[in-house]
């Protein structure tokens, strides 16, 4: 009882204090909504909540094994030595292993404009390796063209087709970005 006590009279003190500027708690509200905060990559990473989630869900991700199957006339079957399941599930031929191959995905889905893999190819159907790209070397050119739109991938300045790339959107309205949850809730 004593801990709870305490916490609401430091909560009576934090508002008595903003009532004495002359702005509420509700103003302080309204003007973060209104302002459009956002919050930086940075900031919603010292939230621990947001790492947290994002960490549980990472771990399930990599806890998942991705399986492929094809039609057959007899029905469903599993493909079992696929390249591509091998790449996504054991070895993405990047640096890194695939825990943190998919990690720094997640993360970069949820606190940057998007996840973003290139797709190395040694011939036109077969895929050599899955290459991560941090979210903050990439940049685009896009058509102005509402309907057909289109779009090239700048990587450091070198450039890609959408086609070379596997990206991982949340809340995209283009098909080359999205929104981090930052940008989507500043008041975390």
């Amino acid at each position: 009882m004593i801990f709870f006590k305490k916490k609401i009279r430091a909560e009576t003190e934090d508002r008595a204090e903003i009532k004495q500027e002359g702005i509420t708690l509700d103003d302080l509200l309204l003007r973060a909504i209104v302002d459009k905060t956002t919050i930086s990559r940075e900031e919603a990473n010292e939230v621990s909540a947001v790492r947290a989630c994002i960490n549980a869900i990472a771990n399930i991700i990599i806890t998942t094994t991705v399986k492929l199957y094809e039609r057959t006339e007899e029905g469903t079957r599993e493909v079992l030595n696929d390249n591509r399941v091998f790449l996504i599930n054991k070895q993405t031929g990047d640096t890194l292993n695939v825990a943190d191959f998919w990690k720094a995905i997640i993360n970069d889905y949820f606190l940057d404009k998007g996840g973003y893999v290139y797709v190395e190819r040694s011939s036109r159907f077969e895929i050599k390796s899955l290459r991560y790209v941090r979210a903050e070397n990439v940049s685009f050119s896009y058509s102005p063209d509402p309907i057909f739109k289109s779009y090239s991938i700048y990587v450091d300045g070198k450039r890609y087709e959408e086609y070379e790339f596997m990206t991982f959107l949340r809340n995209s309205r283009n098909g080359y970005s999205g929104e981090s949850i930052g940008q989507e809730n500043g008041l975390l």
